[in-house]
């Protein structure tokens, strides 16, 4: 089936391929923009239906790919880039729901920039009405807006043959990525390990455990503003608060929060307080950390990463299981906040190893979906 992905026209009953004519098109609005030749050799590229001889020729005359998108007169260089990513965003799923929303984020940037998204508006129309001929469509479509590495990185999944190159990309990649991970998340588990073990000797008034659980705090709020070593150094019992909280001003770290627990002139500092912001910095940075360290994983397999090295980036790792026990307490304690202890039939909620469920007085069960 012929098509590409310049121009759309509107749905019909006898449905042909959306993206065919091209090279009509580029005749016709602005010939004289074009060379005939190339023209035409645009032109058979698309009507030929193969996405190999699109990609080819675009890859051999990128003038002609740029001057074939100057031809949709695309209102400046952002809508320009967005239509390559729209398309680049699209052959990433194949979820028809992800593919629709990516096109409606299209179509609404265009909007808020003063452009026409008619070709964006004809391509959901042909999603929602013709889905199997708009999948036939991809390869074609990714054939004129993909650039060559990434029309062949997309030729890979498609075919399931191998691009040594983009592979071997795509496992430094992961490799670099899960290196960024352990070094965020031990630094994390670190200043947050600090607060909870701190915490009784701060009770007890003790100069050199508040110093240190407020660098920890800091250094939560702003990762990377210390070394160990320079961490370790300002947290001793010889520095005073005063001090400590000087250091950490104008690194990123909110200070007024650190103050409405501590009196740098005082004996005030609010152990549970600063436990507090420690527990919701690592709450809410511990999901993308998760993700990344996920993706990073799904990247590694997909590229054929070997087993040894698989093992050394992805084996047992405290840093991920860590946050993965995080991510666990907080659906468990969201759960509770909203969770009926009692339900309509006079069952009490009970909870057995992380999973709830109501209890009948005589033993009845009724299990409850609480995603933990």
């Amino acid at each position: 089936m012929a098509g590409n992905p310049f121009y759309i026209r509107p749905a019909q009953a006898n449905i042909q391929p959306v993206l065919q004519g091209i090279g009509s098109l580029i005749k016709k609005n602005r010939a004289e923009a074009l060379q005939k030749s190339n023209s035409e050799k645009l032109m058979n590229a698309y009507r030929s239906g193969k996405p190999d001889e699109v990609a080819k020729l675009m890859a051999s005359n990128p003038e002609l790919g740029k001057q074939a998108f100057d031809m949709l007169n695309f209102k400046n260089d952002d809508t320009k880039k967005g239509f390559n990513n729209m398309v680049r965003q699209i052959i990433k799923t194949s979820d028809p729901a992800e593919q629709e929303q990516v096109i409606i984020n299209r179509i609404n940037m265009v909007n808020e920039q003063g452009g026409n998204p008619v070709q964006s508006v004809q391509l959901l129309d042909q999603l929602r009405r013709f889905p199997v001929e708009f999948e036939n469509d991809m390869p074609i479509l990714a054939a004129g807006a993909l650039n060559p590495q990434e029309y062949d990185a997309y030729k890979m999944g498609m075919s399931g043959a191998d691009n040594v190159d983009f592979l071997k990309e795509e496992r430094a990649s992961a490799t670099q990525d899960v290196r960024s991970f352990n070094k965020q998340a031990k630094e994390m588990r670190s200043n947050y390990g600090n607060l909870i073990s701190l915490a009784e000797q701060a009770r007890g008034g003790d100069r050199g455990a508040k110093n240190a659980m407020t660098v920890s705090v800091g250094r939560l709020m702003s990762p990377g503003i210390f070394t160990d070593r320079e961490a370790v150094a300002l947290s001793g019992g010889q520095n005073s608060i005063q001090a400590v909280l000087a250091a950490l001003s104008g690194k990123g770290v909110n200070i007024d929060a650190l103050m409405r627990n501590i009196d740098p002139y005082g004996d005030k500092f609010n152990v549970d307080g600063l436990l507090k912001i420690g527990k919701s910095i690592v709450g809410s940075s511990s999901k993308p950390l998760i993700d990344m360290y996920e993706g990073s994983m799904e990247r590694a397999k997909q590229s054929k990463m070997s087993k040894r090295a698989y093992n050394t980036n992805f084996g047992k790792n405290a840093n991920y299981d860590f946050l993965l026990s995080l991510q666990k307490g907080k659906r468990r304690s969201d759960f509770l906040k909203n969770a009926k202890r009692v339900n309509d039939k006079g069952w009490r909620l009970r909870e057995d190893n992380g999973n709830f469920a109501y209890v009948g007085p005589n033993g009845e069960i009724e299990e409850v979906k609480n995603g933990l």
